[in-house]
C-alpha cells in the first residue's frame, strides 16, 4: 500500500506485491464455521494490483504464475457467487496469453474438472500441479476443493 501511495511502480512493486500475495494465500486463519481459509482480501487485492502492474511490465517472470492464481481464485469466486462472473471471465482471458504451457493447460482442466463436479479428474490433477505454479494448491485446500467435496 505504501508503494502505491508514493507513487512507485516498478519492478520491484511487482516483487513486493507477489510476496504480500502469496504470504496472504500462505496464511491460514478459520472462519467462525471454523473452515480452513486465507487472507482473501489482501490476495485479492493484490491481484488487482498485479493486473494493473503487469499491464505495464508484461514481460514480467512471473505474470503467468498469478495469471493462473487469479484465474483459479476468481473461478472458486464465480462458484459461490454464480451471479457475478465478471472477474472470472475477465481472469480466464488473461491466460490467453500463456494458453498453450503446460501451466495453464493444467490450471483449465483441474477448473473444469471442479465446475463439472469430476472428483476423479479434479483429485488426479491436484496430484499433479505443475511447479511454476506450486501455491494454487493453497487456493483449491481453501476455496475449491471443500465445494468439490
Amino acid at each position: 500500500q505504501d508503494l502505491r501511495v508514493q507513487g512507485i511502480y516498478s519492478h520491484f512493486t511487482i516483487e513486493v506485491r507477489e510476496s504480500m500475495a502469496l504470504s496472504a494465500l500462505r496464511a491460514r486463519t478459520y472462519a467462525e464455521n471454523g473452515k480452513e481459509k486465507f487472507d482473501v482480501q489482501t490476495f485479492s487485492d493484490c491481484l488487482l494490483h498485479l493486473s494493473d502492474l503487469y499491464a505495464k511490465y508484461p514481460k514480467e517472470p512471473r505474470a503467468m504464475e498469478f495469471s493462473v492464481y487469479k484465474f483459479i481464485f476468481w473461478d472458486a469466486v464465480a462458484r459461490e457467487r454464480p451471479d457475478d462472473t465478471s472477474h472470472s471471465i475477465a481472469a480466464a482471458e488473461s491466460l490467453m496469453a500463456w494458453k498453450d504451457t503446460p501451466a495453464v493447460r493444467h490450471a483449465i482442466r483441474i477448473q473444469a474438472a471442479a465446475s463439472i463436479g469430476d472428483y476423479y479428474s479434479y483429485f488426479r490433477e491436484l496430484s499433479s500441479i505443475p511447479e511454476e505454479t506450486s501455491a494454487q494448491v493453497h487456493l483449491h485446500r481453501t476455496m475449491v476443493a471443500p465445494a468439490v467435496r
